[in-house]
């Protein structure tokens, strides 16, 4: 099972890249809380909503998620509760501060630039560079030159 927040599913929306998740993973499942997120943002709500292979699961352990709170947002306290519950073999998150958190509770994570990666290697995507290029420009995605710089050597785009 891999379960997702919401930032990873959004900026490939936004992107038009969104086919990558069910190539890579078939089935993604979100907790309430990130498919409240994702209907807050109408253009990216009306993709996500057609697709079946997302699917929503509420949370069980509302405690763990009220304690998360204090330092996380909503859809990503509840996407870490619930891969916990769910023992999911990977959770898609890309803010700092819930890896951080989620890897605390030894879960896998991975990031929308990981997912590019992972498309790469297996051959959904000829390139990485532009479509991180693209997730900066059009989805206001922030890559420090750093990281943006090590995710070309990984892809071999440098």
């Amino acid at each position: 099972m891999i379960v997702s927040n919401t930032s990873p599913i959004a900026n490939l929306v936004i992107i038009g890249q969104l086919h990558l998740l069910k190539s890579l993973y078939h089935e993604i499942v979100i907790p309430s809380a990130v498919r409240e997120e994702l209907a807050a943002e109408y253009t990216v709500w009306d993709e996500v909503k057609a697709e079946e292979w997302i699917r929503t699961q509420p949370v069980q352990n509302t405690a763990l998620v009220e304690a998360l709170l204090r330092r996380l947002h909503p859809g990503e306290s509840e996407a870490i509760v619930l891969a916990l519950e769910r023992r999911a073999e990977l959770l898609l998150l890309d803010e700092h501060h819930g890896r951080e958190t989620a890897l605390s509770f030894r879960l896998k994570t991975l990031g929308v630039l990981g997912i590019l990666l992972q498309a790469k290697s297996l051959g959904l995507l000829h390139m990485v560079r532009p479509v991180v290029d693209e997730l900066i420009g059009r989805a206001g995605f922030w890559v420090s030159r750093e990281l943006y710089e090590r995710v070309l050597v990984e892809a071999r785009e440098q």
